[in-house]
């Protein structure tokens, strides 16, 4: 169950994505953001067991100055 101050998913907008790699690849991501807080998270499904990235800590939160 969420926290009751936590973001809905509507406070979350989606501000650019990446499609599937192969194991090995690396991708750079070009966005323009304006300052602000932000968060990235991958939620593509470990190979092994098929829990998404995220649930492993594949997560990160980055502020733009």
């Amino acid at each position: 169950t969420p926290a009751a101050d936590a973001l809905s998913p509507d406070q979350m907008p989606n501000m650019g994505g990446c499609s599937t790699l192969s194991v090995g690849e690396t991708t750079y991501l070009a966005l323009d953001l304006p300052s602000g807080t932000y968060g990235a998270a991958c939620f593509f499904p470990d190979m092994g067991d098929g829990m998404p990235h995220l649930m492993k800590g594949m997560s990160t939160i980055f502020t733009v100055a």
